[in-house]
């Protein structure tokens, strides 16, 4: 019997062009849509400020902790409140929230900015904290779901979606009233010299 030749030379450069085209390619791509997307984010994110925050004219921003902090003031320079924005791992992933604070400290919104929660579960999370954020006082014990000890009701099969959310909520909080954030659990520790 006749040997047949290697055809393994062939088939590898035959696999190196054709990573090499995919690669080329996928670099041209995220070349000409990195700008647009960003923009994007950022027109997403100046809304969601809007959304959570009292009126206001003027922006101050500044990163605590790795957080986006976006202090808000009236055209008289008077402080109205602070949107602070807050990454957490759920389910599907990193997402990231921002919940707005009035002046005195109390939640007056949030949005989720970016998830990757199942689709009709975690994503859930848009509306389904309102009540329990909306009834918030500060002082008042961190956040956490029922199953934990806390007061809050898990959205039904998302519980570690809504643990995360309240970790990143939790955070937040931490950084409007100046208290050092446990990243993991978003249990909250007052800082040194407060």
């Amino acid at each position: 019997m006749k040997k047949l030749p290697s055809t393994i030379l062939p088939m590898l450069l035959s696999l190196t062009c054709v990573c090499l085209l995919a690669g080329t390619l996928l670099g041209v791509v995220h070349y000409f849509t990195e700008e647009p997307i960003a923009a994007t984010e950022k027109i997403q994110q100046e809304k969601a400020i809007k959304a959570v925050l009292p009126k206001y004219k003027k922006l101050e921003t500044d990163t605590i902790n790795g957080m986006p902090r976006h202090k808000a003031f009236t055209k008289s320079g008077e402080y109205v409140g602070v949107a602070i924005e807050s990454t957490a791992d759920g389910f599907g992933g990193p997402f990231t929230i921002i919940v707005g604070f009035d002046a005195t400290n109390e939640i007056c919104g949030y949005q989720v900015l970016k998830h990757q929660e199942t689709p009709g579960l975690g994503s859930k999370m848009t509306d389904w904290f309102v009540e329990a954020l909306a009834e918030w006082t500060p002082g008042d014990k961190p956040l956490s779901v029922k199953k934990d000890g806390g007061s809050v009701e898990a959205i039904t099969a998302a519980t570690i979606s809504s643990r995360a959310f309240l970790v990143a909520v939790n955070q937040a909080i931490g950084i409007c009233i100046d208290q050092n954030v446990d990243q993991t659990t978003g249990a909250t520790r007052k800082m040194k010299g407060n």
